[in-house]
């Protein structure tokens, strides 16, 4: 049953429209779950009982990066490139024998944490929109699942957000840039935090992920000159007590969950938002941006939970899930914007059909 769901997943995963490098792999990895008795399918079964707490789709990515972290490069190149499918499951084979330790090790342990340099773009326009009529004190700001930690450090960034801006079109244009209140930020991630290597390895082998590392790297170096600027804390979301002591003890008022918890069964995303909207400080905003179909459709879907709303208000989705190309409006966003205008600046558009 266990092997049954991933494989699905695995089905699912490479119908995906866009293929970044991941996509043949996934295929691969439904083929390898069919055979309920080989290594593979064992190693799987054995890793997936102990982190009942992902999803399904959550832990078949974590099987690709798992290899492409663990195995050395050509043998890695020769699963996705290999034009024989039965060559690659023997391939498959050899790799979980030779590196069955290592791969464990990798499942028991790591989450994805794919950082991206374009995350800011939703919650600076969708926040700042929130409180641009808000005349008191600065508040204080978290992002669950902060990866390297980069996104709270961009907020507020006019150079970040003028070189990303223009790549993502809202339904009026790009909006222009407005400055959001915020206090102290912090980037909240499970210990340990990811390294460079760890986040190159969550990347797909492609030129389009290439060029997307190369723009994380760019933002590192920009952001070094004022390391201190956010505090990274090491929270478990899963553990209800200390994610509510982290929120109430530093006030947060504002919190940005990015492809964190699609990583989760669906119980646990449910604990984990009731736990810190409970908690939260005045605004008491939370900022919800999560793949479309679990990782199976392109783009993302962006859901603002606030205590001015009885409800979540579905704002609007994204054609790509890395933030360029368009965003198009959701059931919400006449409601959101009728309230919370956004200002569009014509002279920042590039990307005019």
């Amino acid at each position: 049953m266990v092997i049954d769901s991933l494989r699905c997943a695995a089905v699912r995963l490479g119908r995906h429209p866009q293929d970044h490098g991941w996509r043949e792999l996934y295929r691969l990895i439904a083929g390898a779950l069919g055979r309920p008795e080989s290594e593979f399918a064992r190693l799987v079964r054995d890793c997936r009982a102990g982190r009942l707490e992902f999803s399904d789709t959550h832990f078949v990515t974590m099987i690709g990066i798992a290899l492409k972290f663990n195995l050395p490069e050509q043998q890695f190149t020769g699963l996705v490139n290999s034009d024989s499918r039965a060559a690659r499951l023997t391939l498959l084979d050899d790799a979980v024998q030779n590196h069955l330790a290592e791969i464990a090790s990798t499942l028991a342990s790591r989450q994805n944490s794919f950082t991206g340099a374009r995350r800011f773009l939703v919650p600076q326009t969708i926040l700042a929109a929130c409180m641009s009529g808000y005349r008191g004190p600065a508040v204080n700001f978290a992002d669950f699942g902060t990866g390297l930690g980069i996104l709270p450090r961009q907020l507020n960034s006019v150079s970040m957000y003028e070189r990303f801006a223009g790549d993502l079109r809202w339904p009026s244009g790009i909006p222009a840039f407005c400055p959001l209140p915020v206090g102290r930020k912090f980037g909240v991630d499970r210990a340990e935090f990811p390294s460079l290597k760890w986040v190159r390895a969550c990347y797909g082998s492609s030129a389009y992920y290439r060029d997307l590392y190369g723009e994380v790297l760019d933002v590192l170096a920009v952001l070094s000159d004022d390391p201190a600027d956010t505090c990274l804390v090491a929270v478990d979301l899963l553990d209800s007590d200390a994610l509510r002591r982290f929120v109430q003890d530093n006030r947060i008022g504002m919190a940005n969950f990015c492809y964190s918890l699609y990583e989760f069964s669906w119980e646990k995303r449910t604990q984990v938002i009731a736990t810190v909207l409970d908690s939260l400080a005045p605004p008491g905003l939370a900022l919800v941006i999560e793949p479309r179909a679990e990782l199976t459709q392109q783009g993302c879907e962006v859901v603002l939970h606030s205590r001015d709303h009885g409800r979540p208000l579905s704002l609007c989705t994204v054609s790509d899930g890395h933030f360029k190309g368009v965003v198009r409006a959701g059931d919400d966003y006449e409601y959101f914007t009728d309230r919370y205008p956004i200002e569009f600046s014509r002279e920042s558009v590039r990307n005019e059909p």
